[in-house]
């Protein structure tokens, strides 16, 4: 029998992932604290949007994306 004290998790720090079920992800306050962060773009580096909200996507994947001329 174990006699140590009963661990159980928050349902409110319950992160649900979509997509195939793979595991169950609990947050603590170290990832809640990440998640409050502001975004940083990828493309252009601005702050308070992502790559895929980015207002220069249209103009930089138009410029190069054409490999056959």
């Amino acid at each position: 029998m174990h006699y140590g004290p009963r661990l159980v998790p928050n349902p409110h720090l319950k992160q649900v992932i979509k997509g195939c079920p793979k595991k169950t992800c609990f947050l603590n306050e170290m990832d809640i604290c990440d998640l409050s962060s502001p975004r940083h773009c990828r493309l252009c580096k601005g702050k308070g949007h992502s790559q895929s909200r980015c207002p220069n996507r249209s103009g930089a994947s138009a410029s190069g994306s054409s490999p056959n001329s």
